[in-house]
């Protein structure tokens, strides 16, 4: 008595089948996986005046600090802010 499967071509059709699951089940697991949160820097417009740096003397001299070194660029526009100043504070350098 023959069994289902048990010829060589359905072998070859098992071996086939189990390996087409292993890749779908890979494909799969692969797609769903990712599951990590990509680091994204903050976006500073360098162009606009933060209001957090109208915060205090040291928050407007560490913006400030931080713009790149390029005379080709646009100003940074004020609006209507205008710098903090202090008169307690001892005047401190920018770079």
């Amino acid at each position: 008595m023959k069994t289902p499967g048990s010829s060589p071509a359905g072998a070859q059709r098992r071996a086939w089948r189990n390996a087409l699951s292993c890749g779908a089940a890979a494909l799969l697991l692969t797609a769903c996986g990712g599951g990590y949160d990509e680091i994204t820097l903050p976006v500073i417009d360098d162009n606009t005046l933060p209001a957090s740096a109208t915060a205090s003397v040291a928050a407007f001299n560490s913006y400030v600090g931080q713009l790149p070194e390029d005379d080709t660029r646009e100003p940074v526009v004020l609006g209507m802010a205008l710098p903090p100043i202090s008169d307690e504070d001892e005047p401190a350098s920018i770079r």
